[in-house]
């Protein structure tokens, strides 16, 4: 009889996991509308506070960082999930300030 050994499970970083989540949050805003019919929406509530005020893409780019970090110190999986995180957390913080700087610069009168 042959004894099998058990291989060891490497688990995938949950701060990756949740980098992602929240930069997707921060860019659900861009497509569901915050507000249904007379009712304020809950979920389209907090959509529209995490993409306006960007702390979705904040909180994605600063665990999918943390994410990486801990993934090189401890070996988990999830790399790609902790890059695509971050990347989306940079890419709609960009297309924000594309976006609100013509927006700004009307209101300040610098035309």
């Amino acid at each position: 009889m042959s004894s099998v050994t058990p291989v060891p499970v490497t688990r995938t970083s949950r701060l990756a996991i949740w980098s992602l989540i929240t930069s997707l949050a921060g860019l659900a805003y861009w497509s569901i509308v915050p507000f249904s019919g007379n009712s304020i929406s809950t979920t389209g509530t907090l959509l529209f506070i995490f993409g306006v005020f960007g702390f979705g893409n904040i909180v994605g780019i600063i665990l999918g960082h943390s994410a990486l970090t801990q993934i090189k110190a401890t070996g988990k999986k999830g790399r790609a999930i902790a890059i695509a995180g971050t990347a989306l957390g940079y890419l709609v913080i960009v297309l924000w300030a594309v976006t609100l700087a013509p927006l700004f610069r009307g209101l300040l009168g610098l035309y």
